[in-house]
């Protein structure tokens, strides 16, 4: 029986995946056919400079014809490894005083502690690049820092109370504070890269970029395949994996330090989960932006974070409606004029913002 459900599920997708990998011209310039894959209601272009392609959609979105089959969406990926490949190292091949590019990574406890070493070492093995990585730790008392290798910097940023939810805009802020070099890359503590993302970033750099968003398709892979990566520090030749995501504007997003600052940096008025990095890809998008997407990510499972459903999904769909509303410019003027990235606390003045209910929240937790 369920070998017959399997079968009428690829009859049914089969006739989609042939019209998404239908014939398109993103590999003249040496890009992957893989690339083309699509949804049937997207349309892509060739990028005008360098690889990759531009797509119509600007919302992340699942690629459904793929959901139902591990076998297409597998082989999707190692199309994409065979040119991209994803690697691990314990140490970076170069470290430097002056690094050419601060990867920062925001945490909190144990709860993925796994996934944050396995991307660690998967940034230890960027090519032609001397990186720094940055995790900053949001928790009432250190818990990660003691794990991580001797090679990345650690920052503690407790919160003002225990009750006080996430703020990753904050612990973004901190660490772009503290970086030494002239490129800041936003990176995810569950998200795999390829080996020559860096060198691809500092040449895009010395072409007069001032962010960049690289990735075609975030392939998410499962349990099984996740640990093996955290126990082996590899990729399995053939990877499970749950699902597959185009269009993401989080994960990892660099950008130019000095433009970071000029733009507001992360909006802190998001507290919880969702909607700061589509908002901050917004303001990227007034700068010289690289929207080209031509390379391969993989998400590293892991359970939802403790404490994510109880507080501020909904809140932050409303605080993102209301801040998109604003002219990019009148953002940037108002964020430029917050304390943003204070090691001693999230920038307060910026709670009006916010739904009352939340903010309602947030106060009773400061003021305890």
């Amino acid at each position: 029986m369920s070998r017959l459900l399997h079968l009428l599920r690829t009859a049914y997708y089969l006739p989609k995946l042939l019209w998404a990998i239908r014939p398109f011209a993103t590999n003249k310039n040496g890009c992957g056919s893989w690339l083309s894959y699509r949804r049937r209601d997207e349309q892509l272009a060739h990028a005008e400079e360098r690889c990759g392609i531009v797509c119509n959609r600007i919302s992340a979105d699942e690629m459904p014809s793929l959901q139902s089959n591990n076998r297409l969406v597998a082989r999707l990926l190692q199309q994409a490894l065979t040119q991209w490949s994803i690697e691990f190292r314990d140490q970076p091949v170069a470290i430097r005083r002056s690094p050419d590019i601060s990867f920062i990574i925001a945490h909190k406890g144990q709860e993925r502690l796994a996934n944050l070493l396995a991307t660690l070492k998967n940034l230890a093995a960027q090519q032609d690049a001397a990186i720094e990585c940055i995790v900053v730790e949001q928790s009432v008392a250190p818990e990660a820092g003691a794990a991580l290798p001797d090679w990345v910097t650690y920052i503690h940023t407790p919160p003002l109370q225990p009750e006080m939810p996430w703020c990753k805009s904050w612990a973004f802020n901190v660490g772009a504070r503290a970086a030494k070099s002239d490129l800041l890359v936003f990176h995810d503590n569950d998200i795999c890269v390829p080996a020559r993302y860096a060198g691809e970033m500092l040449d895009l750099q010395k072409r007069g970029f001032k962010a960049m968003r690289l990735q075609r398709f975030v392939f998410y892979l499962n349990v099984e395949t996740s640990k093996a990566v955290f126990d082996l520090a590899n990729l399995p030749c053939k990877p499970g994996l749950e699902m597959v995501l185009s269009n993401c504007h989080g994960g990892s997003i660099a950008i130019d330090r000095q433009t970071y600052f000029k733009i507001g940096g992360h909006d802190e008025s998001f507290y919880g989960w969702g909607g700061e990095d589509t908002e901050f890809f917004e303001r990227c998008q007034s700068t010289k932006l690289f929207a080209n997407m031509y390379l391969p990510f993989v998400h590293l499972y892991h359970a939802k974070q403790s404490g994510m459903k109880d507080f501020c999904e909904h809140d932050n769909v409303e605080l993102f409606a209301a801040r998109s509303s604003i002219p990019v410019a009148q953002r940037v003027a108002e964020l430029c004029a917050r304390n943003f990235g204070s090691s001693v606390q999230p920038d307060s003045s910026l709670l009006e913002q916010r739904p009352p209910s939340s903010q309602m929240k947030i106060q009773k937790d400061e003021s305890r």
